[in-house]
């Protein structure tokens, strides 16, 4: 068993870690903070990452969560504001909160209700938090930095919490931030000079092994809600979002794909409104993407393995038959519409963009659309315009189905406080996202 377990990780200078977004930010762009950061995340890894390790510390986590104050879940939301508020497109805020709200509905599943409450609460905090490091990291520099968006966001939230959790639920909280990626093979980092010495590593996946007793299912529920937000017409605009720029994005079959040789053939490429069901060299499209997100959720894969009946036919399968929806108005034939019409439906997928993703670059995001569509035909235009005319109904739908889940977790008279306060707090959320403007 490793000497960390049950003991505050050694971090050096904790004093002097920055204390707001912008000091984030400039202390992660150097490789020799960054790779403290990598080190950091491998001691946390060698304090919980073992089935022993982990058990020995959900045993010292359970006796702290008897004194965690009902509230701590406002709380850190409270003391995360300026972080949630500075999230891109495509992990903005509302995907935050998206994510926050599945966490409570998923604890309806009779599986879930199984759990100790330690792993039900890693579950919302990895839940909920495991994109806060995009606040100070570029997303789509993960094979280029030694401590990537989720590495960053377990350290980041380790040290804003560390006065809010006590150090064995902050912990396994972190690990769940570090492993909600889910990547299934190594990610080897090119040499960079630290302290005057090349340093080169690779980055291996994080074990999530789960036990017939549930130990570390508080992983798994993180990545639950994850998923969650990646079905349905919401994945659509987060995923084109992220496209607005060239990025180079994850592909689970062929790992990270590469940008084309410039932003409008990079645009053009994934803002193509086809479909093809092999031969998916230079990465997915938008549509191939999201349809390769529903059939991993929905048939048996590595993310899917442990996936229950209820988290499948009650929360997912809803999700993705709307997204299969908006996916076949986008598909189908269609004869090229009048300028105004084309201009109209661009409209409505702009002003969805700004009610399903918030993000701090959002309204950047948005001029830069107007700009490459101009690049697309007509004929592809007309295509989207049928897809983006059902955006509003089918995003209603979801929000009216998430509801009425999370009432009923609200009505659930076995959930301690900790979970009822994270209930009211999810309910308010909800309430915002439902605004239309």
């Amino acid at each position: 068993m490793s000497e960390n377990v049950g003991k505050q990780l050694p971090q050096k200078d904790l004093e002097g870690y920055p204390k707001n977004v912008t000091e984030w930010k400039n202390y992660l762009s150097a490789p020799e903070t960054d790779f403290h950061v990598y080190e950091n995340i491998n001691l946390l890894r060698e304090g919980v990452e073992s089935p022993e390790n982990w058990t020995k510390t959900k045993e010292l986590a359970k006796k702290e969560l008897e004194s965690v104050p009902q509230t701590i879940i406002p709380q850190l939301f409270e003391r995360l504001k300026p972080y949630l508020e500075e999230l891109p497109g495509g992990h903005s805020k509302n995907h935050v909160y998206r994510d926050f709200i599945n966490s409570l509905a998923i604890n309806q599943d009779p599986w879930v209700k199984s759990l100790d409450d330690v792993e039900k609460f890693i579950g919302i905090m990895g839940g909920t938090f495991h994109d806060i490091g995009n606040s100070v990291v570029n997303r789509y520099e993960e094979t280029k930095r030694f401590a990537g968006h989720a590495e960053a966001g377990a350290f980041l939230f380790g040290d804003i919490a560390k006065d809010l959790l006590s150090p064995n639920l902050l912990k396994l909280s972190q690990f769940a931030i570090a492993a909600h990626t889910h990547y299934a093979k190594d990610i080897p980092i090119p040499p960079k000079k630290v302290n005057g010495e090349e340093k080169t590593i690779v980055k291996k996946p994080y074990d999530d092994t789960l036990s017939n007793d549930g130990n570390k299912a508080g992983i798994w529920l993180s990545q639950w809600a994850d998923r969650l937000d990646a079905q349905g017409v919401q994945a659509f605009i987060r995923h084109s979002i992220t496209k607005a720029e060239p990025t180079e994005d994850y592909d689970p079959s062929q790992g990270f794909h590469q940008i084309k040789e410039n932003e409008i053939k990079d645009f053009t490429y994934h803002l193509s409104p086809t479909m093809r069901t092999e031969n998916f060299t230079g990465g997915r499209n938008t549509l191939e993407h999201i349809t390769m997100y529903r059939n991993s959720a929905l048939g048996k894969s590595v993310y899917s393995q442990h996936d229950t009946p209820y988290f499948t036919n009650e929360l997912v399968r809803p999700n993705a038959e709307e997204q299969d929806e908006f996916v076949k108005e986008v598909l189908r034939e269609t004869p090229i519409l009048p300028d105004e019409e084309i201009n109209k439906g661009l409209e409505t997928f702009y002003a969805m963009c700004r009610r399903v993703d918030r993000g701090n670059n959002i309204e950047t995001v948005i001029d830069l659309f107007k700009r490459k569509f101009t690049s697309l035909p007509k004929d592809q235009l007309s295509h989207w315009v049928n897809g983006f005319s059902v955006l509003p109904k089918l995003y209603d739908q979801m929000l009216s189905r998430i509801e009425i889940k999370l009432r009923d977790a609200n009505n659930d008279r076995s959930q301690s406080g900790v979970f009822k306060e994270a209930g009211k707090l999810a309910t308010q959320k909800l309430e915002e996202l439902k605004k239309v403007s």
